[in-house]
């Protein structure tokens, strides 16, 4: 099948019925980047189907990079995850309506797992080279974010693929929309995930 790149967005939720996540997996389906052509998959804001859904996305799509877009209501830059834990708590239900009090993500899994992206490189080139609004970040959180981040860090420990997750604050549509000031273009969001992506895949071919 080639190399593929699997890139995985949550779709609306709540009152964020329009989410930037999901747009910028869409525009990135089908695209070549460093040789590999991205395969992007919209999920619903659910903690049954994600961890339903994610491993066998993982399993059929082999992929030689995988990353998580989530949005962050209140982020005023990309933030690139650096860790995750193994534990799901949210009292405000998710779009099943379930509540987690502390749940496991993967049962048995260890309590942490760390990002397998390049940070280094990546906040290299992207931010300092290119100027792209993107810093590291410890605060995945406990909701639906840090269920889809663990699954794929984890996914990437045990592969020694590169995977993660990142955060994108609101775009211009959805800060109109909510009155909201904290928000980066769609373009710079897209560009950013790209930047991500292909310094990702030439970081692996240049690595012993």
């Amino acid at each position: 099948m080639g190399c593929r790149i699997l890139i995985i967005g949550y779709s609306g939720f709540r009152e964020y019925q329009w989410n930037p996540a999901e747009a910028v997996a869409e525009k990135l389906r089908g695209r070549r980047i460093a040789g590999c052509i991205v395969e992007s998959h919209v999920v619903p804001v659910s903690f049954s189907m994600v961890r339903k859904v994610i491993p066998r996305l993982l399993e059929s799509v082999d992929p030689a990079v995988a990353l998580g877009v989530g949005l962050a209501p209140s982020a005023k830059s990309v933030l690139l995850e650096l860790a995750a834990a193994n534990y799901a708590y949210f009292e405000v239900g998710d779009e099943d309506g379930f509540k987690s009090a502390g749940e496991e993500v993967v049962t048995g899994g260890p309590m942490v797992v760390h990002t397998t992206l390049p940070v280094g490189a990546v906040l290299g080139r992207c931010r300092e080279e290119k100027g792209l609004p993107l810093r590291p970040s410890v605060t995945i959180g406990t909701y639906l974010c840090g269920t889809l981040g663990y699954i794929l860090m984890k996914w990437g420990s045990e592969t020694g693929r590169p995977a993660g997750f990142i955060h994108i604050p609101p775009d211009t549509s959805l800060a109109m929309k909510l009155g909201l000031k904290n928000y980066i273009s769609l373009r710079d969001a897209v560009d950013s995930v790209e930047c991500i992506l292909k310094t990702t895949l030439e970081h692996r071919s240049l690595t012993p």
